[in-house]
């Protein structure tokens, strides 16, 4: 896992009690589970050795953290959460993935059929200006091109309607717009989960994600650990 969901209000209320320096054993031994999708080994030798505790005082946080958080299985150390997110994670990469993969060879089928149709055109330059190759922004012809199906007029009006939801004009290619008005569109959880859902179908599918789309994805984050947290205090 390239990242894993901590919210900072559950965290706080299941660790209150432990020190400064067993709060960083417990972050350590949680990077390894995520980072490794897998438990931390029986022996607690070799556990020392992947968090670099090397002191008693270390060693007596990271045996705290073992015996308070995690429990000792067959295959080794493992914790409840971790391995709730690491199957959550794994389940929503393979959707993902498929979708991106059903995504793609309907693009193809779709500029297939497009390149039959004009062949017969008369071409006046193989060249043309960059500039003439991007279509007008409510191009249906090019929502379809991106795999979208256009059933009527209103689907540009829609993206507009979904954009101005967090606060901002349409960017991006129509492609990229497209695929973030279907998360949207398919009850994601949150802004955030169709945020990441967005990003996983256009890296599975070769498309570009603008800048500014993680810079508002990192501000819709920040509110919602926010809010998480002020409501733990009500």
């Amino acid at each position: 896992m390239l990242y894993y969901r901590r919210f900072p209000g559950d965290y706080a209320n299941d660790t209150r009690h432990l020190n400064f320096v067993e709060h960083g054993a417990y972050t350590l031994l949680l990077d390894y589970c995520y980072a490794s999708e897998r438990p931390l080994p029986k022996d607690k030798q070799e556990i020392y050795r992947k968090v670099c505790a090397r002191t008693a005082k270390e060693r007596a946080a990271v045996d705290l953290i073992l015996t308070e958080f995690f429990q000792l299985r067959r295959q080794g150390y493992v914790q409840a959460r971790v391995s709730e997110e690491i199957t959550r994670t794994t389940q929503k990469n393979e959707v993902l993935r498929a979708s991106g993969r059903k995504g793609g060879i309907k693009r193809q089928a779709n500029a297939k059929a497009n390149a039959s149709g004009n062949s017969s055109k008369p071409q006046a330059s193989q060249t043309l200006d960059s500039r003439l190759q991007t279509p007008e922004p409510n191009s249906q012809d090019h929502l379809v091109a991106a795999g979208v199906t256009v059933e009527n007029s209103e689907t540009a009006a829609t993206a507009r309607k979904i954009f101005a939801e967090i606060k901002t004009e349409p960017f991006g290619t129509w492609e990229f717009q497209s695929i973030f008005v279907t998360a949207v569109n398919n009850g994601s959880e949150s802004w955030v989960d169709s945020m990441e859902k967005t990003i996983l179908v256009c890296k599975a599918a070769g498309v570009k994600v603008p800048g500014r789309f993680y810079s508002i994805k990192r501000v819709l984050e920040k509110l919602d650990a926010e809010n998480s947290f002020r409501k733990r205090l009500l």
